[in-house]
């Protein structure tokens, strides 16, 4: 009878093992308003066919977080107004993107909602069949879906996407598009449509923001405009501030055709794209850098593999102390740097000393703090730092001299710019020959 319906409740789904589909297919006018489902803890594997996509959520408020989604299509579905998805790791196939927005196929609008904390281990993001990114905000107008007129107030914020890069092959993921844009009255073809007769009317794009935080590491296939907006098969530029205005654009729309699976044809009603008054959307503003700034991410530093250094003795330790060369360091404890590469911080010193040569003179770097004041504990961490000019000396103890193996102390891998960056500490110990 053409009556809204609106179902009031709430829906909370934890550990599924099967695929989510809470949509409004066939009906245009049956709407979750005043749902809220949530999504926890889901996974989804195994999805390597062309039309595999993620849980399609079109209650209104809805919920999706630290889930593992891998598709081949669309993984994360926004189409609904107020839904959020947080913390959520992907496997991405090429058929689809990361985030979808469901060609307009949503629930009035997708206002107020949010992507956040989305971390991509596994892409296949190429030009070739699929072009849309790993944003892909592909929509056709139609007042029986879009049935608010508009788009935008949408976010994807803290997108990570690894490269995983192997030494003469390259990254394993691959990136062409971080954000595409379409709008138009059929995209790849099909979409939406509307009913005949429809009166024209307007349809409000803007306050779209998908750069804050992202972090794209595979470089090599990105384009130079990772970012790019198409309204009526028309490319957009953007400003010289970085910021996107829509241009006012008619699209003629399609009609509805009695088979059930025809995209329609050409009618008479049109949508005029204009660019958002709202103020409180604020700019569109989309990822258009391949090197993030550092304020924008967050750096992993780079790990190393930790190992043992072994010296033979045969029931003694030997010459005491024990001097060691800073190059057999690196190549034993930093897993295929060079010298000069890196420094060291001696720690968990487990029997004797660890002396460094400052000036003339032998220092102890490995006693114990006897103050909590910063600035002497600076200075002992600074003493602490092994540099490629530096040497060490290593001071067994006493009681140790006529065993036959005992470990003597650790050192982690440090650098200027991320610090420690060795993900276990390097063991200095010594067994018999």
């Amino acid at each position: 009878n053409n009556a809204a319906m609106v179902v009031d409740a709430s829906t909370q789904v934890e550990g599924v093992d099967y695929c989510i589909n809470f949509n409004v297919s066939g009906n245009p006018f049956f709407e979750f308003r005043n749902s809220k489902v949530k999504v926890y803890d889901y996974k989804q594997v195994g999805g390597w066919v062309d039309r595999a996509d993620g849980p399609g959520i079109s209650a209104w408020h809805s919920e999706m977080q630290n889930s593992f989604i891998h598709t081949n299509d669309d993984s994360i579905k926004v189409q609904a107004p107020f839904y959020h998805a947080l913390n959520n790791t992907i496997l991405q196939g090429n058929a689809g993107s990361v985030v979808g927005y469901a060609y307009g196929f949503i629930n009035y609008s997708v206002a107020a909602t949010d992507v956040d904390y989305t971390y991509v281990h596994r892409v296949v993001n190429k030009k070739e069949g699929n072009g849309y990114g790993l944003a892909a905000m592909r929509i056709v107008p139609s007042p029986e879906w879009t049935s608010h007129n508009q788009f935008g107030d949408t976010k994807i914020t803290n997108l990570k996407v690894n490269a995983f890069d192997l030494v003469n092959v390259g990254s394993m993921n691959s990136v062409n598009q971080a954000n595409v844009i379409d709008i138009d009255n059929s995209i790849r073809g099909f979409g939406t449509v509307t009913l005949p007769n429809s009166p024209d009317f307007d349809f409000i794009v803007g306050g779209i923001q998908t750069f804050e935080g992202w972090d794209i590491r595979p470089t090599h296939d990105l384009s130079p405009a990772p970012s790019q907006i198409t309204v009526g098969g028309a490319m957009v530029t953007a400003n010289p501030d970085g910021t996107w205005t829509i241009p006012e654009t008619r699209i003629g729309l399609l009609q509805q055709q009695p088979t059930a699976h025809s995209t329609g044809v050409p009618a008479n009603t049109t949508a005029t794209v204009k660019p958002s008054q709202i103020s409180t959307w604020g700019a569109t503003k989309l990822y258009a850098s391949p090197t993030p700034s550092e304020s924008e991410t967050v750096r992993r530093p780079k790990l190393h593999r930790s190992s043992k250094i072994y010296l033979n003795r045969e029931g003694e330790i030997g010459p005491s102390p024990v001097r060691l060369v800073y190059s057999d360091l690196v190549q034993a404890a930093s897993y295929g740097a060079t010298a000069g590469e890196e420094s060291f911080v001696v720690s968990n010193v487990a029997n004797g000393s660890v002396e460094k040569k400052i000036g003339d003179s032998w220092v102890n770097v490995s006693e114990a703090p006897t103050s909590s004041n910063p600035f002497q504990l600076l200075a002992l961490l600074q003493r602490r730092i092994i540099s490629p000019s530096d040497e060490i000396r290593w001071v067994p103890s006493a009681e140790d001299s006529s065993k036959a193996t005992a470990e003597a102390f650790s050192i982690y891998g440090w650098d200027s710019k991320d610090k420690i960056a060795s993900d276990q500490p390097s063991i200095i110990d010594f067994e018999t020959a």
